[in-house]
C-alpha cells in the first residue's frame, strides 16, 4: 500500500487506483442509489457490505470509529430520543440504522485517500444516471423525468450529484485523459437529466455549486493579494445584488414565479415552514423524536397530508433541513448539526482554494450544494442514504485536514 503524503498540511493523493475499500465504497454507494427502487434488498445489501467492511479489519474498525466518537454523537442523539419520542420503536430503529450508516461512512473516509473516495462517488453516480437514462420514464403528467426513481426530486438530486462530481474532472490535467473525457460526457448527461427532471431547487443548487467550483479554480491561479482583492470585489457585488433585489423585490418575485411556475408559497413550502415553526415553539428543546413526526396517527401530520392530498402518508417533510431536524430533535441539537456541517464546509472550501484538484473541487462544490438545498429540502441526516454518507465523509476529511493527516 502506497503511503499517503502531505502537501501544505493537507491530505495529498494516494497512488492506489484500486483497493478493496474503494470497491466496497463504490458498491455501497451504488446500492444506496438503487435502494428506493429495490426496497428491502437494497437495505440488506448495504448492511452486508457495511458489515464486511467493518469485520474485514475489526480492531482497526474499532479504533477508527472510536477516534471519531464525537461524530457518532450526532446519530447517538437520535437513538437517545427514544426516551421522549412520540414513536419510540421507530426512533430506536431508525437511530440505530443511522448510527450504522455513520460508522460505514467514517470507515470509508478513514481508509481511502480523497482522490479514491471521489472516484468511488463519481463511478457510482455515473452508473445510476446511465441506468436511469436508459430505463427511466417520465411522470404520467409529463411534468418531470423520474429515471428509476419514484419522484422527480430524487432523479434531480442524483443528476445534480453526477454534475458536480463529473465537472471537476475537466479542471484536473493530472488525471488520465480517458477519465477527463468521461467526466465531460457525464457532465452533459447530468445536465440533460437535471433539466428533464424539472426541479428548480436542484438546478439552482447545482449552478451555485459549479459557480463556486469555477471561482475556486480562478482564485487559485492568483497571488494572495489579488485573491484578497477579488474576494472583496465579489463580496461587494453580492451585497449590491442583494440590495438591488430588495429594492425591486416585487418585480424580481413576479419574474421568479413566472419563470419557474411556482406560486407565492413556493408550492406550499412557506405554509409548511409556518407549521414547523409552531411545532418547534411547542417542543423547542427535545422535539418529537427522530422520524417520529411524519407517522400515521400524528394529528398535525394527518392534517398536512390531507391538505396536500398525500394519500400514501409517506415521502413528505418540511422542505427545510434546520426546521425538520428541529421539529424532530429539538432546536439546540439541530443548530449543533448545522454548525458542524457548516464548519466542515468551510474547511473543505479552504482546502480546495489551497490545493485545487478534482477531489477538492468536488468536496467544496458538494458542500455548497448542501448549503443551498438545505433551505428548501432536507439534506441530512438519513439512514441508508448516499448523500448522508458523502456528507459524513466530508466531515471526516475536514477533521483529517485539521489534524494534518
Amino acid at each position: 500500500m502506497t503511503a499517503q503524503t502531505a502537501h501544505g498540511g493537507y491530505p495529498y493523493r494516494n497512488e492506489i487506483v484500486i483497493s478493496p475499500t474503494a470497491l466496497f465504497a463504490t458498491l455501497a454507494l451504488f446500492i444506496l442509489h438503487i435502494t428506493p427502487k429495490i426496497g428491502t434488498l437494497g437495505a440488506l445489501g448495504f448492511l452486508i457490505v457495511g458489515c464486511f467492511l467493518i469485520l474485514r479489519q475489526p480492531w482497526r474498525s474499532r479504533d477508527e470509529i472510536v477516534d471519531m466518537w464525537w461524530l457518532l454523537a450526532l446519530p447517538g442523539w437520535t437513538v437517545l430520543s427514544v426516551l421522549w419520542s412520540d414513536a419510540p420503536a421507530l426512533s430506536l430503529r431508525y437511530g440505530i440504522l443511522l448510527t450504522f450508516t455513520f460508522m460505514v461512512a467514517i470507515l470509508i473516509a478513514r481508509r481511502l485517500s480523497p482522490l479514491n473516495y471521489y472516484k468511488a462517488v463519481f463511478y457510482s453516480f455515473a452508473a445510476v444516471n446511465i441506468i436511469s437514462a436508459v430505463l427511466g420514464r417520465e411522470r404520467a403528467d409529463g411534468l418531470g423525468f423520474l429515471g428509476i426513481f419514484h419522484s422527480k426530486n430524487a432523479m434531480a438530486s442524483t443528476a445534480s450529484m453526477l454534475l458536480i462530481s463529473a465537472a471537476p474532472l475537466f479542471f484536473d490535467r493530472s488525471l488520465p485523459r480517458w477519465l477527463r473525457y468521461s467526466g465531460v460526457a457525464m457532465t452533459l448527461l447530468a445536465a440533460l437529466l437535471l433539466v428533464k427532471a424539472q426541479s428548480v431547487g436542484a438546478i439552482l443548487a447545482s449552478v451555485g455549486a459549479l459557480a463556486v467550483a469555477v471561482g475556486i479554480v480562478l482564485l487559485s491561479r492568483t497571488s494572495a493579494w489579488k485573491r484578497f482583492f477579488l474576494l472583496v470585489m465579489m463580496s461587494m457585488l453580492l451585497l449590491l445584488a442583494i440590495l438591488l433585489i430588495m429594492a425591486n423585490f416585487s418585480h424580481v418575485e413576479s419574474w421568479f414565479f413566472h419563470s419557474t411556475g411556482k406560486d407565492v408559497t413556493l408550492t406550499g413550502r412557506t405554509d409548511l415552514w409556518a407549521i414547523a415553526i409552531r411545532q418547534i415553539a411547542e417542543r423547542p428543546v427535545l422535539g418529537t423524536g427522530f422520524q417520529a413526526f411524519w407517522i400515521p396517527g400524528q394529528p398535525v401530520a394527518e392534517e398536512i397530508w390531507a391538505q396536500f392530498g398525500i394519500a400514501s402518508k409517506s415521502g413528505f417533510h418540511f422542505h427545510n433541513t434546520l426546521l425538520t431536524n428541529a421539529v424532530e430533535l429539538g432546536l439546540p441539537f439541530a443548530l449543533l448539526q448545522t454548525g458542524t456541517v457548516f464548519w466542515a464546509g468551510y474547511v473543505v472550501i479552504v482546502w480546495a482554494i489551497r490545493d485545487v484538484r478534482a477531489e477538492t473541487i468536488f468536496f467544496a462544490a458538494f458542500m455548497i450544494r448542501q448549503f443551498v438545498l438545505s433551505l428548501v429540502e432536507v439534506t441530512y441526516f438519513f439512514q441508508f442514504d448516499p448523500i448522508t454518507v458523502i456528507t459524513v465523509g466530508a466531515m471526516v476529511y475536514a477533521i483529517r485536514l485539521r489534524r494534518g493527516e
